[in-house]
């Protein structure tokens, strides 16, 4: 009972300290320095109630004195029976009434120290450094940025001296979150890559580092360093075990690929990010707005991308996909109007002047100003040549008018002559010279248009040449930029896969060493047993009853079995892995199978736990297969029962109705269970729920490789809740190994 509300106090401990610090600070990864040093005497169940009751009462009435009542009873009833977690949680009740009046730190400070004091006399230094996020937090809600900086810098540097690894983490983690929160992007990143070398140095098995990647990753897109964001996504990918957190960074890559105008790698990013929808990402609704924001702009749903930007909220990144779609639609003034916001809401208000990572759009755009502006030049002289041409025929009609007059004129000399015969000879000379003359004119004005054509088809065809020549320029120069874009692209894939391998390679390095670390571990407790109470068997000084004497042949018994069982699975596992696995087929009973597997592991269950077994066949009902191998995976499955089981029943059952043209097996136990998020997992070779429990994990991966070579399969009941239920069908016509 007494854990019970120590597992209660301590979740509520977490859950205060994550609300209370700036941006989520939390108590995930804990690594204590010190033995804890907590140890109380066992409390009676009417106590422990009595102590559920008030602990509850003071959380709900903290903002009030009702609630330092609650907080004050509480206190002495947990120091009269010695249990020091009950105490502190006590007092952090009182710091959370403190916390709630502002402009009186001298209050918070009272109510810390008593709390701060005990807790490291005691060990207790989860508890010390929650006191310190609260009081970072007050000082930050109270304004005082640089005095939260301060002191939370003053207390990473005591956990530092003594070696409170927690402390570290968790003041690193507070402190970047205040940096990230006043846009002083290079600290943060500091203090989160801190944060990361913590957890590579001390690393905690159920911690997970897509959140510590999450943060690095969101400072790079605030700082407009795109790149680099998608290449730390990549890695918090790699890293990360959890699906809420990897869905989440899928979503913040897919972000940064947008912007860096890598749409297919979006593409993919989204579909990744939604493909993990049903574990709820940890992703910030600003950040998922943006994204489904720019999903509509890669479709061409500039209207719904809009509506969505009026009727969501995005924060800072609504700047980002405002300037993408105005981009995209060619709004250039827009487009200049959302990067000054953004250059404002980076580097404050400047005047005109952009930041650099904005320069080269601001170039783009300035170019397309100035070709609009030659274009308009361009219509310019184009009308200005118009009217050129035009004066040049109004000159041309006014030559013609000269020369109607000038024929009228020779009408009028011709009239002249018939009138003056004298002069007649004169004027046919003059006459004759003047048709002569007008031939010439003619031929030299016929010389001249021929040369005129010449010229123009010169022109032309020198135009032709140079259009051709710019047009087989700009498509080798296209067909260049395609393949330049496919060699990048086929050297990003690269570099991705070698970053991949690298993970795994680190990753089967770090396995190996654990490996080696758990069977040393594994092997020497059973020798020491079996060592250890065989010289007391063999002591002549040691006097035992015969109870005694029989107690200590089952112990050596046990853990013989147990080093048998250790050693077995690993010779399994090498022949498996080595392709020597043989199987040997031939009729066997299967409700004697059955029976056998039981008797093997009868004697290992708890006291109080029934086993039996249930079988819908006759018991002449035989099967060829490897009976060997069967009994080793029954006794497996029924190990496992037996491992986590303390009360309740264990039953092995036996049926052909389970799977059509199967015999299938099943073994079902009222234990503890396998948490939904593992069951994949534990078929995993090393991996355990329990870490405190013996065995090494190559239990059900030995048994789903055994499986394979026999045709069937193994698999845990997802549908089963009454603690764990696992099965193993068999086919009755299998032919293959």
């Amino acid at each position: 009972m007494k854990m019970g509300f120590l597992l209660l106090i301590r979740l509520y401990i977490i859950a205060a300290v994550w609300m209370a610090a700036p941006c989520g600070v939390h108590a995930q990864g804990k690594l204590p320095s010190k033995p804890r040093c907590s140890v109380s005497t066992p409390v009676p169940p009417d106590v422990d109630r009595e102590m559920r009751r008030l602990y509850m009462a003071g959380l709900r009435n903290f903002t009030n004195n009702l609630g330092l009542a609650y907080a004050d009873t509480l206190y002495k009833l947990c120091k009269k029976e010695g249990f020091v977690d009950g105490q502190l949680s006590a007092m952090m009740l009182r710091v959370k009434n403190a916390s709630v009046e502002r402009g009186n730190l001298e209050k918070m400070d009272r109510a810390l120290r008593p709390l701060m004091g005990l807790a490291m006399s005691t060990g207790n230094i989860e508890y010390f450094y929650s006191g310190v996020s609260f009081r970072a937090t007050y000082l930050i809600n109270e304004m005082r940025y640089k005095d939260a900086i301060d002191y939370q810098n003053k207390m990473i540097k005591y956990a530092k001296e003594h070696g409170h690894t927690y402390g570290m983490i968790v003041g690193l983690v507070s402190l970047g979150n205040m940096y990230r929160m006043h846009m002083q992007m290079a600290q943060a990143l500091d203090a989160f890559g801190q944060v990361l070398e913590l957890y590579k140095k001390y690393p905690v098995r159920k911690h997970d580092l897509g959140i510590d990647y999450k943060r690095i990753v969101e400072c790079y897109l605030i700082s407009y360093d795109f790149q680099k964001a998608v290449e730390m996504a990549n890695v918090g990918i790699s890293s990360s075990h959890l699906d809420a957190s990897i869905g989440g960074l899928y979503c913040y890559r897919a972000l940064a690929q947008f912007m860096l105008g890598q749409d297919v790698e979006f593409v993919d990013s989204y579909n990744r990010y939604k493909a993990c929808s049903h574990v709820a990402p940890d992703v910030q609704p600003l950040v998922k707005n943006s994204v489904e924001a720019m999903m509509l702009i890669h479709e061409g749903k500039y209207k719904e991308a809009e509506d969505l930007l009026a009727s969501k909220k995005m924060g800072g990144y609504k700047t980002y996909v405002e300037m993408v779609l105005y981009k995209r639609q060619n709004r250039l003034p827009e487009m200049l109007e959302a990067m000054r916001k953004y250059s404002i809401l980076l580097y404050g208000d400047s005047g005109d002047a952009l930041p650099t990572d904005f320069m080269h759009i601001s170039g783009e755009v300035m170019n397309n100003l100035a070709e609009l502006d030659r274009q308009k030049a361009a219509n310019e002289n184009s009308r200005l040549h118009l009217t050129y041409s035009r004066l040049e025929l109004k000159a041309t009609e006014l030559e013609l008018l000269r020369s109607r007059d000038a024929e009228h004129l020779a009408m009028t000399a011709a009239e002249a002559r018939h009138i003056s015969l004298t002069n007649q000879r004169l004027l046919s000379r003059q006459l004759g010279d003047s048709l002569a003359n007008q031939r010439m004119l003619l031929n030299n004005k016929e010389q001249q248009r021929l040369a005129s054509r010449i010229r123009f088809s010169i022109v032309l065809a020198a135009i032709v040449a140079v259009t051709v020549l710019a047009l087989v320029y700009l498509w080798r120069n296209k067909k260049m930029a395609g393949k330049l874009k496919r060699t990048n692209l086929s050297l990003q894939r690269t570099l991705d896969d070698i970053t991949v391998a690298s993970a795994k390679a680190q990753e089967s390095d770090r396995q190996k060493t654990e490996f080696i670390q758990n069977m040393s571990h594994e092997i020497r407790t059973p020798l020491n047993a079996i060592v250890g109470f065989s010289q007391v068997l063999t002591d002549s000084g040691t006097e035992l009853d015969e109870e005694e004497r029989q107690n200590v042949i089952k112990i050596i018994n046990d853990n013989s079995g147990l080093l048998n069982t250790l050693i077995n699975d690993i010779l399994d596992m090498t022949s498996i892995e080595s392709g020597r696995y043989e199987i040997k087929r031939e009729r066997v009973s299967v409700n004697m199978l059955c029976h056998r597997a039981l008797d093997a592991t009868r004697e290992r269950k708890a006291e109080g736990v029934h086993m039996r077994f249930e079988t819908g066949l006759p018991d002449e009902f035989t099967i060829t297969t490897d009976g060997y191998r069967v009994m080793q995976i029954l006794v497996n499955m029924l190990s496992n029962a037996v491992k986590n089981t303390s009360e309740g029943s264990i039953v092995l059952g036996c049926s052909l109705a389970d799977h059509a043209g199967a015999l299938t097996f099943t073994v079902t136990d009222t234990g503890s269970g396998v948490p939904c998020g593992m069951y994949e997992k534990i078929f995993e070779r090393f991996y355990k729920v329990d870490q405190f429990k013996q065995g090494v994990g190559l239990g059900l991966g030995i048994c789903r490789s055994i499986a394979a070579k026999l045709g069937g399969a193994i698999d845990i009941d997802r549908t089963y809740t009454g603690g764990a239920r696992f099965w193993f069908a068999l086919p009755l016509d299998v032919r293959t190994d």
